[in-house]
């Protein structure tokens, strides 16, 4: 009685006992909790629990984000500041590094430890030793090929060698200071080349072949349906450091090229061919071209409005381990039917670069800033841009790499699935818009494009994208389960709109880590079930929005959203300032379900809440069966503690119930709520022992973690 009286005290003063004046160790204080008591932490004498510490292909800061889920906010912030810093127009204008550095950052460091940022080494100075045919030279070498017949005692001393007519139609054809970065972006590549070798050299030619033709990962891993052994065989192969060395080379290599082309322009229409051991070198001019190439090792072209069909920027491992395209200036089209184009590699690095004009990129599978074991790189610097695709695009990782870079513009991203900051089974996928008013839609409509999802009975697809992060659950099925990968989606600036199914804006699944972060203007959310800061099962979800007057709207069966976790998850929302406006129908707004831990921030503005149920909703922590019996077999259950935290730190506020929904609501501006409620009913069934539901909204009210980024910007 004396315990119930106590806490019934600290809820009636506001938490005048509280430790600190941080509000949300007042609010923890007062339900017995501190911060350590959020999180998860794994035990190894639980069974049943998959245990990822011993999952294959977890990301090195999963553990840390799930036993530390304020930290959610500092690791989200530090992609925006990277791309803020490195992508910022000025900034790239003086220097040649700001994607090499911006992909350090939002990748490389999140994959692997042993680098630094300091530069990929990459020659930009040229001396004779670099000359073109030096560099043709080396190409061959690393083709295993010999670049002309063997002489058989002089008979065939004075073979013409194969990039004879080339070299001489380069000299007669471009500028000096044009011949000699394009030497150097060969002699570079070239080095690529090489430092890919290293990495493939444990690797069976039998199992490169294998892994180059799946392309169904994206409908067949997530609940484990096939099992390619030969990918586990190829991860555990390949040398990754040499591999990210070779990739972070090509794109180094690419941008010192880019930059140097800035102030020249090349008057001449024209097109010039190469073979090599390595691909196809291909050499456009001014003109309005049509350029079709599969799997070159380059396609470089100077201006005009082009078309390019084929697989251009699409490596292959036995193919064309590195290809890269670039396309220095016009309104280009990109088009093609086949998997594997556009900045795409499958146990290859592809990188395109476009620099200016208003662009369309339509393809297929595997596209458009994708990694299949492997690395792709699409950055698109200036332009209002379309970009279409189907699965895996737009900035999709599969245990490999796939970024998108746009840097200006204002532009519509398309896709089926699997895509727009997708990252799987271990991979990384991230999509960063730097600027303008952008589209960003995943086909939500079952009807349109069959991906349906029983959550929405199959009228709403799963989509996998804007910000998700999935693994491999082969729990129910083979048991080769690997840790869900990171996809991160960041829109710096610009009134935006994101449209999904399932599976979206933020969420992530089987220990897998989804982020969209978007920093400013009146952006609009729709979609339909565990989406905008949601996961489940033993996942991290995160949906951030910094400033603007945003509408966030739930369709169809409207819920599992707006910080909602199921099983482990950790969910996590925040809304900084705006006057804002959220529908949702049901467990949304903060509700852990299953030992989750949920978490609604809404820091400032006069915002609207429409909500369909007065239980397990805006603060709340359901019952679970498991959790209120100790039983050995399911300990993880007991000892886990869930909550569901709703805090609404400012502006006058309006809770509306949809119509037809009875009796009254707890839910009111200015008012705290929780369950279960000391000394009175619980407006939501009453969770076990270790799990709270609390609401609060009121005026003002810190919490240090969400104000660290605040106090740097004021310095």
């Amino acid at each position: 009685m004396r315990t119930l009286l106590v806490l019934i005290a600290l809820w009636g003063l506001n938490f005048a006992m509280a430790p600190s004046q941080d509000f949300l160790d007042s609010l923890l204080h007062s339900v017995g909790w501190t911060r350590d008591s959020l999180g998860f932490t794994p035990q190894a004498r639980w069974v049943r629990m998959p245990d990822p510490r011993r999952l294959p292909y977890r990301l090195p800061f999963f553990l840390e984000l799930w036993r530390h889920p304020m930290g959610i906010y500092e690791f989200a912030k530090s992609f925006s500041e990277a791309a803020a810093t490195y992508l910022d127009p000025e900034r790239r204008l003086n220097n040649a590094d700001g994607v090499y550095r911006a992909l350090y950052f939002l990748t490389v460091d999140r994959w692997v430890t042993g680098f630094r940022p300091y530069s990929a080494n990459v020659v930009t100075k040229y001396t004779d030793q670099f000359s073109l045919e030096n560099a043709l030279i080396r190409l061959w070498q690393l083709g295993k090929r010999l670049p002309y017949r063997p002489p058989f005692g002089g008979n065939y001393v004075n073979t013409e060698k194969p990039w004879d007519r080339f070299v001489q139609a380069v000299d007669s054809l471009l500028p000096g200071t044009v011949q000699r970065s394009l030497a150097l972006l060969l002699h570079n590549l070239a080095d690529a080349v090489s430092w890919y070798q290293v990495a493939m050299r444990k690797v069976p030619a039998d199992v490169a072949a294998r892994v180059v033709r799946i392309r169904d990962l994206h409908t067949t891993q997530s609940d484990g349906t096939v099992y390619y052994p030969e990918i586990d065989d190829a991860m555990e192969a390949v040398d990754w450091h040499a591999f990210l060395y070779a990739a972070i080379k090509s794109v180094a290599a690419t941008e010192a090229f880019v930059h140097t082309m800035r102030p020249l322009w090349i008057p001449s229409s024209f097109q010039l061919r190469l073979e090599t051991p390595l691909g196809e070198i291909l050499l456009g001019g001014s003109g309005n071209d049509t350029l079709r190439s599969d799997h070159p090792l380059l396609v470089v072209d100077f201006g005009g409005n082009d078309t390019y069909y084929g697989s251009g920027a699409g490596a292959v491992a036995l193919q064309n381990p590195v290809s890269v395209m670039i396309d220095l200036a016009g309104d280009d089209r990109y088009e093609t039917t086949e998997d594997v184009s556009f900045g795409a590699g499958i146990l290859g690095i592809g990188v395109l670069w476009d620099c200016r004009g208003d662009d369309r990129y339509q393809s297929h599978n595997i596209t458009q800033g994708s990694g299949q074991v492997g690395m792709g790189v699409l950055v698109d610097e200036a332009g209002n841009d379309q970009f279409v695709a189907g699965a895996i695009a737009q900035g999709s990782g599969m245990l490999g790499i796939g970024v998108l870079l746009d840097l200006d513009g204002e532009d519509e991203y398309r896709i089926l699935g699997n895509g727009q900051g997708d990252g799987e089974f271990g991979g990384i996928g991230i999509l960063v818009d730097y600027a303008g008013n952008d589209l960003y839609y995943a086909e939500p409509w079952a009807a349109t494009f069959n991906r349906g999802d029983y959550h929405s009975d199959y009228k709403v697809n799963i989509s996998n994208a804007q910000g998700f992060g999935g693994g491999r659950r082969g729990d129910g099925s083979d048991g080769h389960s690997w840790a869900g990968g990171l996809g991160v989606l960041v829109d710096l600036a610009g009134d935006d709109r994101y449209v999904s199914g399932n599976w979206s804006m933020g969420t992530a699944y089987w220990f897998g880590v989804g982020i969209l972060l978007d920093e400013g203007g009146n952006d609009r959310y729709e979609s339909c079930y565990f989406t905008q800061a949601s996961g489940a099962h033993f996942a991290i979800g995160a949906l951030i929005d910094e400033a603007g007057d945003d509408r966030h709207e739930l369709f169809e069966t409207m819920g599992a959203a707006l910080g909602f976790g199921w099983d482990c998850t950790v969910a996590f929302f925040l809304d900084r300032s705006g006057n804002d406006f959220y529908r949702a129908k049901k467990i949304s707004f903060g509700v852990s379900q299953i030992r989750s831990q949920a978490f609604f921030f809404e820091l400032g503005g006069d915002d609207e809440y429409v909500f369909g149920a007065l239980k397990n909703m805006l603060g709340a922590a359901t019952p679970y069966q498991y959790a209120q019996q100790y039983s050995p077999l399911t300990a993880y259950f007991y000892w886990l503690r869930s909550i569901g935290l709703f805090l609404d730190l400012g502006g006058q506020d309006q809770y509306r119930p949809m119509a037809g929904i009875a009796g009254g609501t707890v839910f009111q501006n200015n008012s705290r709520w929780r369950t279960p409620m000391p000394g009175g009913k619980s407006t939501v069934p009453v969770p076990p022992a270790g799990s709270y539901g609390i609401g609060v909204d009121r005026e003002g009210g810190t919490i240090r973690e969400l104000q660290l980024w605040q106090k740097r910007q004021q310095k």
